[in-house]
């Protein structure tokens, strides 16, 4: 192991944009990493494993697709399906890049509404 410094589920929680219970879900789903120092019952983990998580799971949601848009989430899944809307999985959800929708909305006459995002603290 790294002499890298480790974090704790909260600090990771707080890097993430999630909550505690979503870190711990996700690392018993196996899909964020962590580490336990001298087998002790902490779950810590590594920067890199935080910035791999965090860079799958950014982008826009369905519903935030939609919102910007004016459609429903099943005409925003139909688009990317037909290929028309590129969009990637991440942990069983499609995630779309700003700059894509931005470029389908142009594309097809569509007036982008401004999304707002409310941070919970």
């Amino acid at each position: 192991m790294s002499e890298e410094p480790l974090y704790s589920v909260r600090t990771a929680a707080k890097l993430l944009g999630m909550s505690e219970y979503m870190v711990r879900h996700w690392t018993r789903k196996g899909e964020l990493h962590h580490v336990r120092v001298d087998g002790g019952p902490a779950i810590l983990f590594e920067r890199q494993e935080l910035d791999r998580f965090g860079e799958m799971i950014s982008g826009l949601t369905v519903h935030e697709v939609a919102a910007m848009l004016g459609l429903t989430g099943d005409a925003v899944r139909a688009y990317s399906y037909r290929g028309q809307l590129a969009a990637r999985k991440a942990l069983g959800e499609l995630r779309f890049d700003h700059t894509e929708v931005l470029r389908f909305a142009a594309e097809h006459g569509f007036v982008v509404r401004e999304l707002v995002v409310a941070k919970v603290a």
